[in-house]
């Protein structure tokens, strides 16, 4: 880590070996033949001006490269909130502009960016992106982890722990903070839905509402929280002056405590040519509040039409940069009934449906169909397939007579969620479920090369990986058909269980079920009866 008045250290790991680069920060060091004849040279200088919303998070070093070739791996100390990987990049400036070069990560100390590189660069600096304050915030249930992809790269955590009670008063938490973290912690604070909830009842008495601003800033003072957010979706629109008043009261109590306030807001509905609010005055609002979250839109079937409607509208009445779009790891199931929610892996569990027919009376070399049931075209079902019209990956099922749609959220489809972002400039992404959850959709990936570069990367899944798979643990296929979710199958040549593997993917992970039938030798015969002569 680089500190005024001493000295940063900058390591090339070429080809194995290892070359350390003492960095004095006036001159520079000689380095003679360490890995073959001849000096090298590195020195610090002052940086090129920097592209519109980067910061310098390291020295800029020039580097004397001509004897140096073939790939490197370089470590970079920080200057800048050491720990934090969010929006870091490894860059170097040439023809009069800066170009970045790839990703970084941290060091185990935090201390250090780490970068790998086809070949040297004559110049190199860390930079970051996103300095001016794009939030990158995460959403866990309160005694849930972070995410080992999360913890670096956001800057807020969102902790789920309190309910307010319709005197004012709150329950829950209190939300344990972890040491030596690198992001702001600040609890959720969430109603009931309804009207009858606690909010509304507040909201109906003056001496309640007062009661809960004291309650609300006690507790982010008390508990040394960074802010408090506010998620208070059913508020009656006769409240609407009401909330309004508290949103504002609140904010300047927590402002003269040096705190933030985040309101969590639900989508205004298109009703024609106007725009219903459902009881909420964004603008009023957005002026009080530090960031104002945007619930998000559930139905993905409508998501990619309903949202720039709603961004060009609500970006009418708040700062963009104020705004923040709540994104999901979580898939999406419609039917008649309503929409659910489940994890990547279960939705891929339900997609790795399969069967075997006749699966009760296999005998040895028949020859039988093996079906992905909720994959299978020749069902008139779609299978496994990218939807342009949700830029996502999704497939279809029936279940008593019943359709069912699911949409897979991945690296693939989150892009064009981020994309959003970057059209309507908005000042942050939540994700909605941050935990260390192994079945939900990895976005942290994704994420990052947004806040990086301040670009989204608008990729669809190689086709041929959305191709159901099927394998046995004996006898032959024939996978003619494998690709509209239907094999052939002969049995083995002898009796015993056998497995039966479907695998399925989104693109991005592969997920397999596997079901167990016995395969038994061919029966006898059975006897024909005679009749008897009588005698």
């Amino acid at each position: 880590m680089r500190r005024k008045g001493g000295a940063g250290h900058l390591r090339l790991y070429l080809g194995g070996a290892l070359v350390f680069l003492a960095v004095v920060l006036v001159g520079f060091v000689m380095l003679p033949g360490l890995l073959s004849k001849g000096g090298y040279s590195l020195r610090e200088e002052r940086a090129p001006r920097l592209p519109d919303g980067y910061s310098l998070a390291s020295a800029y070093y020039r580097l004397d490269t001509a004897k140096i070739g073939g790939g490197i791996i370089i470590e970079v100390p920080l200057a800048d909130r050491p720990g934090v990987l969010r929006g870091l990049g490894l860059y170097t400036y040439r023809g009069g502009k800066w170009q970045r070069l790839g990703d970084v990560t941290l060091s185990k100390d935090g201390l250090r960016a780490i970068a790998q590189v086809p070949s040297p660069p004559a110049t190199l600096a860390v930079l970051r992106r996103g300095a001016a304050g794009f939030q990158v915030m995460g959403t866990v249930s309160d005694g849930e982890s972070v995410s080992p992809q999360a913890a670096p790269l956001i800057n807020v955590l969102n902790v789920v722990a309190y309910q307010p009670q319709p005197d004012g008063s709150l329950t829950g938490g209190p939300v344990h903070l972890q040491e030596n973290r690198t992001y702001d912690v600040v609890p959720v604070v969430t109603s009931g839905i309804g009207p009858s909830n606690a909010v509304n009842a507040i909201l109906s008495n003056p001496n309640s509402i007062q009661a809960h601003i004291k309650a609300l800033v006690s507790l982010v003072v008390q508990g040394k929280y960074d802010g408090i957010e506010i998620d208070y979706l059913s508020v009656q629109p006769e409240q609407r002056s009401q909330f309004t008043k508290f949103v504002q009261e609140l904010a300047a109590g927590l402002h003269q405590q040096q705190k933030t306030l985040t309101v969590m807001l639900p989508l205004p509905r298109r009703e024609g040519a106007q725009w219903n609010d459902l009881g909420y005055d964004w603008q009023q609002i957005g002026q009080a509040a530090d960031f104002v979250k945007l619930a998000p839109e559930r139905d993905m079937s409508v998501y990619r039409t309903r949202m720039p409607e709603v961004l060009k509208y609500v970006a009418g009445l708040v700062d963009p940069k104020r705004l923040v779009l709540v994104v999901s790891p979580k898939a999406t199931e419609k039917s008649a009934q309503g929409l659910t929610f489940l994890s990547r892996t279960d939705a891929l569990g339900v997609a790795a449906q399969v069967s075997v027919k006749d699966a009760n009376n296999l005998a040895v070399n028949q020859t039988t169909t093996i079906t992905a049931d909720n994959l299978n075209r020749q069902a008139q079902l779609v299978g496994m397939v990218w939807d342009p019209a949700t830029a996502m990956v999704m497939f279809s099922y029936r279940q008593g007579g019943e359709t069912h749609t699911v949409w897979i959220e991945n690296r693939f489809s989150i892009g064009f969620k981020l994309q959003m972002a970057q059209l309507f400039h908005l000042g942050g992404v939540s994700v909605e479920d941050a935990s260390a959850s192994p079945s939900n959709a990895d976005l942290w990936p994704s994420l990052q090369e947004f806040v990086a570069t301040g670009k989204t990367v608008l990729l669809q899944p190689n086709p041929a990986m959305l191709r159901p798979d099927f394998e046995v643990s004996a006898g032959q296929l024939d996978k003619t058909n494998a690709r509209a979710g239907v094999v052939q199958w002969k049995t083995p040549d002898r009796p015993g269980r056998v497995q039966v593997t479907l695998i399925v993917s989104d693109g991005d992970i592969r997920v397999s079920r596997t079901i167990t039938v016995n395969v038994t030798a061919v029966p006898s015969p059975t006897p024909t009866p005679t009749a008897s002569a009588a005698r």
